[in-house]
Parts: C-alpha cells; sequence; structure tokens
C-alpha cells in the first residue's frame, strides 16, 4: 500500500482498531474491514482513496509527536522484521 498503513502502525506501536477509531471521532464512517479492503486494494473507490488519505494524515500526526516508537533501541528489531 502507497501510504505503508501497517508498517507504521507497526512503528508507532499502534493497531487498525486505533486507527479506525481515530477516523471515527474525526467523524468518518468506516470500519476495520473496510481499511483492510481500501490498503489491499481490493475496494478502489474515491471514499477509499480519501479514508487512506486520511489514515496518513493521522499517522503522520503521531509520527511528529516526538521520539517514534521505531527509534526507542529496545524496538528498532521488532520494527524491522514488520517492513
Amino acid at each position: 500500500d502507497k501510504y505503508r498503513i501497517k508498517a507504521r502502525l507497526v512503528e508507532l506501536n499502534k493497531t487498525q482498531v486505533w486507527l479506525t477509531r481515530e477516523l471515527i471521532k474525526r467523524g468518518e464512517n468506516v470500519t476495520d474491514s473496510a481499511i483492510c479492503k481500501y490498503r489491499s486494494g481490493a475496494l478502489n473507490t474515491p471514499k477509499s482513496k480519501r479514508i487512506l488519505a486520511l489514515c496518513d494524515k493521522v499517522l503522520k500526526e503521531y509520527e511528529r509527536e516526538g521520539l517514534n516508537y521505531a527509534e526507542a533501541p529496545q524496538n528498532r528489531e521488532r520494527t524491522e522484521k514488520y517492513i
């Protein structure tokens, strides 16, 4: 997936459920299974493109918050395994 959503969630030690809840807080009507289909390309619609872009925006906000989870020495090996 072009936004590397799954890898970035691992780097931030977040789950797709967390991401779905963040999108719902922002007023989106979306489910975990829909996000999975959007990421895989199984659903390629204007809504899927909008949701993936919003996922990217949410992840960027958390990546900017300071020390990224992946940068902590004890987490590097775990993160690299999923990338």
